[in-house]
């Protein structure tokens, strides 16, 4: 997992919503991650999704508290 200018700061995740038939997700959740608080502090830490139509790594907005970055 590579993108230009940073590392990752924690595990990588690949999450797959599935739903029974007919039926959608139109909510909105938080995703909470926790990072390497040791190596890394709040100002260094981020989240990015790859869009899959692109190819490309996307920012997300996320707030950081207590260890944990939350999306």
């Amino acid at each position: 997992m590579e993108h230009e200018g940073y590392v990752v700061a924690g595990d990588v995740y690949d999450i797959h919503f599935t739903y029974p038939a007919k039926e959608s997700f139109h909510d909105s959740f938080i995703l909470s991650l926790e990072y390497d608080s040791e190596q890394f502090n709040e100002d260094d830490v981020f989240v990015f999704y790859l869009n899959e139509d692109s190819d490309e790594w996307e920012l997300r907005d996320g707030e950081v508290s207590h260890h944990m970055i939350m999306e």
